[in-house]
């Protein structure tokens, strides 16, 4: 007697063993896909660090070293706050694949967190600001970018969770950390 198809057993066998094998595939694709994210912020920040420097060169900026004491920020020629829609224009960073972190959750319309929203020198804070230099130089974080962090993970761990960071320093230099989830002042980086 010939068979014409298959019986039920045999179509829910493969149709098991296919859903188990995508089971242990599809954590791994969400894992590849946030490294490519991480990629192009680790990218988007040089952007950024070029462009400060760029900005640092334009309006003479000296390159603060530890121990040296600055009067005010814009002796460092770093691009104030109170301009940064002028600087992002001037300097090319007005497109929203280079002003916004790739993984930045979409809360409402364009309200994701953009990396000016990050930016660490604001004037307000110059003192504070000030006495970070002194004491870090060139490596002063400029910009720090925590969007690599699944959300159910960092609201499901203690405070002593690690998440990581992106910080990109004045000296251009990008570096990924492992971080605790409560670290205090943004200088300590």
């Amino acid at each position: 007697m010939k068979r014409r198809g298959y019986t039920l057993v045999e179509v829910l066998v493969v149709v098991g063993i296919i859903a188990i094998i995508v089971a242990i595939i599809f954590p791994v694709f969400a894992t590849v896909r946030e490294n490519g994210r991480m990629a192009k912020c680790i990218s988007n920040l040089h952007q950024w660090g070029t462009a400060i420097q760029m900005y640092r060169d334009d309006w003479g900026g000296i390159d603060p070293e530890p121990g040296r004491r600055f009067s005010s920020l814009y002796e460092i020629g770093l691009p104030p706050v109170s301009e940064q829609f002028r600087f992002i224009e001037a300097y090319g960073l007005s497109s929203p694949g280079v002003r916004y972190c790739p993984s930045a959750r979409l809360v409402g319309p364009d309200s994701r967190a953009s990396y000016e929203a990050l930016y660490l020198a604001d004037v307000s804070l110059s003192a504070e600001l000030l006495d970070a230099f002194e004491k870090r130089g060139g490596e002063m974080p400029m910009l720090a970018c925590w969007q690599h962090n699944s959300e159910p993970e960092v609201s499901r761990n203690p405070t002593w969770a690690v998440l990581r960071v992106l910080i990109l320093r004045l000296n251009q230099k990008v570096e990924v950390r492992q971080m605790p989830q409560q670290t205090g002042s943004s200088w300590t980086w």
